[in-house]
């Protein structure tokens, strides 16, 4: 069994640079030649007519190499990347774009974000310090700081916004249809306060590292198939009408929390026999759902056809039975489900 380690989320890729803005000056700063911790920091601090220490410096450096926009070829030389250098020949818009697409991609935020989007996209910027606290194992003054970058960064590139204290997400960036947990470990419904809660999915995660791993090639497999990506997508801009930001990590296809009601979905296209593809459809939403420690979760398999037929005794066997309920694609990318699943799921009514 692997053993917990005091702090649930690695703290050494925590993006520490205040303003995102200024970290493509620092990445303008490398394609000038700047290239050390000590002369990035004073190209920032003869911009800002102020001195910058080399402590800054470091910390420009290092987010832009967290969002993939420099690289370190030697422990104080760093370059600029292909993606670094299409963010400085972008207009304004073009390059929010472009640093959007790249936060999105940080564990850590994805961390943070989750932690938002589980509380029905508000909370208050105590309670998600605290929750970080918690998480990490920072002093809680430390973890405000972290939680202020963060959301300046969000601010900045119109992810979230701010009010007497309360952090609201606003709609994803254009081209993003979901928010990715890059870390299958991660829990897909972080919800403030339940650090004891977190920690028991991240071991029971562990445990069956093996069998994750597993899902997660199967996963890809099955995703490279593009009816099974037509239907995620089709669910998640469905999710997004309801003002909430459906999430998905390696091996869950979307999750989501809609007024405090968590629901997991998982894809099959039609395959070669429909039963089999229920079936294993059917097992994995069961073993997510314990995974994630979410025992009262609403369970939906999003299929890619109508079961009709000799199927279709299916549809009450997985609605009456099971407690799972059913969505299918018919025609002209449109999604259909059951009365009961339009009475239960907010996403199909």
């Amino acid at each position: 069994m692997n053993k917990l380690s005091h702090r649930l989320l690695d703290t050494r890729r925590w993006l520490q640079a205040n303003r995102i803005e200024e970290v493509v000056l620092s990445v303008r700063a490398v394609s000038q030649g700047e290239r050390s911790d000590q002369a990035i920091g004073a190209a920032l601090g003869a911009r800002r007519g102020s001195t910058f220490a080399d402590r800054q410096g470091r910390y420009y450096r290092l987010a832009s190499e967290i969002l993939g926009l420099t690289r370190r070829i030697h422990p104080n030389v760093s370059v600029v990347t292909p993606l670094g250098r299409r963010l400085l020949n972008a207009n304004e818009t073009q390059q929010k774009q472009i640093l959007a697409e790249q936060v999105l991609k940080v564990p850590t935020m994805q961390t943070v974000l989750g932690i938002v989007a589980s509380s029905s996209g508000r909370i208050s910027r105590t309670t998600l310090a605290s929750t970080i606290e918690a998480l990490t194992g920072l002093a809680l003054s430390t973890a405000g700081r972290r939680v202020s970058t963060y959301i300046s960064y969000l601010r900045y590139l119109n992810i979230a916004e701010t009010e007497n204290g309360i952090v609201s997400l606003c709609t994803l960036p254009p081209r993003v249809d979901k928010l990715e947990m890059s870390d299958p470990v991660t829990p897909l419904f972080p919800r403030p306060g339940r650090r004891t809660l977190f920690r028991e999915i991240v071991r029971r995660k562990r445990q069956v590292s093996g069998f994750i791993r597993f899902e997660v090639d199967a996963a890809k497999r099955e995703r490279a198939n593009a009816t099974h990506e037509k239907l995620r997508r089709l669910m998640a801009s469905r999710i997004s009408a309801c003002n909430a930001w459906p999430t998905s990590n390696e091996y869950v296809d979307v999750a989501a929390t809609i007024d405090d009601q968590e629901f997991i979905i998982e894809v099959k296209s039609a395959g070669q026999r429909i039963r089999d593809q229920i079936r294993k459809g059917v097992a994995q939403l069961y073993e997510y759902r314990y995974l994630e420690e979410t025992p009262d979760a609403k369970l939906v398999l999003l299929i890619e056809k109508p079961l009709a037929g000799p199927d279709q005794w299916l549809l009450k066997y997985l609605l009456s039975d099971r407690g799972i309920y059913v969505v299918w694609d018919a025609r002209n990318e449109e999604l259909f489900t059951t009365a009961e699943g339009e009475a239960d799921l907010p996403f199909m009514r």
